[in-house]
């Protein structure tokens, strides 16, 4: 068993893996719900019909579809955790690309376009 303080933990997905993820859960329930209250709702105005399928589809998707979708996503990124640190630098101290920087003046962001040559 792994200590679950030495584990690595994924950080929480970001807005945009939020709403990616939000939008897989929305359409294929939206679109099987209007295919199914379609012969039901056929002679109804838009507005009644909206809200009938908003109240079907919201539960499912909040209590159902996006508490599995993230728990697959974070299944997905903790195997990618571990992977990385489970898999050996090909040189020690070798950048990966991942380690933050600090910036100590503006001059290493953009050139000093403030004097004249």
């Amino acid at each position: 068993m792994t200590d679950p303080n030495t584990t690595p933990r994924p950080a929480a997905p970001s807005v945009h893996v939020r709403a990616l993820l939000t939008w897989i859960a929305i359409f294929p329930l939206v679109a099987v719900g209007m295919t199914a209250l379609s012969p039901v709702t056929e002679g109804w105005h838009p507005a009644l019909r909206a809200l009938v399928l908003t109240l079907v589809v919201v539960p499912v998707a909040v209590y159902l579809v996006m508490p599995w979708l993230l728990r697959t996503h974070g299944r997905i990124a903790m195997a990618r955790a571990m992977r990385r640190v489970q898999t050996p630098s090909s040189s020690p101290g070798a950048p990966t690309g991942r380690e933050s920087t600090t910036i100590s003046s503006p001059a290493e962001i953009a050139p000093d376009l403030t004097t004249r040559k």
